[in-house]
C-alpha cells in the first residue's frame, strides 16, 4: 500500500470515530435537555408538579396531560381563546360549572395554574372514561366536545366499531390536528424522560 493510500485510510478512521463521537455527544445531550416534540419546540414543563400531583389523583397519563396544556396554551396561564376559553388548560366557563361538582372543589380563578389543571385533569378522567379509555376519542372531545366525538363514533365513516375513532378521519381539521399534535407531544415527551414524568425539581 502507497504512504498516500495509507494516508488516506488513516484520514477516514479519523473521520469515522470524530463523527461517532458526535453522535454519542448528541444523544447524551437530548437526554439531559427539556423536553422537546416533534416540531423541534422546546417544552418547558413549568407546572411538573401539578400535572403529576392530579394526573395521578385523576389516574391519567401526566405526559397526555402536558401535551394537552402545551398544544392548548403553551403552557401560559393568561391566555383566553377567541372563543372564551380560559387559562393554562383552557376550560370554557361553562364546561367550569358542570366540571366543579365532578371535582369536588369550589369555584377559583380560571387563570390560576394549579386550578386549571386539576379541572383538565378531571375533564381528561371523564372523556377518557367516556370514550372507554380511547385516547384519540378522550382527546378529539377536548378539543372538539363530546357532543361532536359521539357523533363521528356512530358514522362508519369515522371509526368501525363506535369506540375508537380513526385519526385521519376526524372531519374537522382543526381536530384532527390537534389530535395529531397532542399524541406526538405526549410521545416525544416520553421518549425525553424515558417514560419517568420529572419534579419542578429536575433540569
Amino acid at each position: 500500500m502507497s504512504k498516500r493510500r495509507h494516508g488516506g485510510v488513516l484520514v477516514l478512521l479519523v473521520l469515522f470515530f470524530i463523527i461517532l463521537t458526535l453522535v454519542f455527544l448528541a444523544i447524551r445531550y437530548r437526554q439531559r435537555k427539556p423536553m422537546q416534540d416533534l416540531f423541534g419546540v422546546t417544552i418547558p414543563v413549568t407546572y411538573r408538579d401539578s400535572l403529576s400531583k392530579y394526573a395521578e389523583h385523576y389516574s391519567v397519563d401526566p405526559f397526555l396531560l402536558a401535551a394537552i396544556a402545551h398544544t392548548e396554551s403553551s403552557f401560559r396561564a393568561d391566555v383566553i381563546s377567541s372563543a372564551g376559553a380560559v387559562g393554562l388548560m383552557q376550560i370554557m366557563p361553562e364546561s367550569e360549572e358542570w366540571l366543579l361538582p365532578l371535582a369536588g372543589i369550589e369555584k377559583q380563578d380560571l387563570s390560576d395554574p394549579d386550578y386549571s389543571i386539576q379541572l383538565g385533569a378531571c375533564l381528561l378522567d371523564y372523556l377518557l372514561t367516556h370514550y372507554q379509555q380511547n385516547v384519540v376519542s378522550a382527546t378529539a372531545a377536548y378539543n372538539a366536545g363530546p357532543g361532536n366525538v359521539d357523533f363521528w363514533l356512530t358514522k362508519a365513516k369515522y371509526s368501525h366499531d363506535g369506540i375508537n375513532l380513526i385519526p385521519e378521519a376526524i372531519p374537522f381539521a382543526e381536530t384532527r390536528q390537534y389530535v395529531e399534535r397532542v399524541l406526538r407531544t405526549r410521545d416525544a415527551l416520553q421518549q425525553a424522560y424515558g417514560g419517568v414524568f420529572p419534579s419542578d425539581q429536575e433540569p
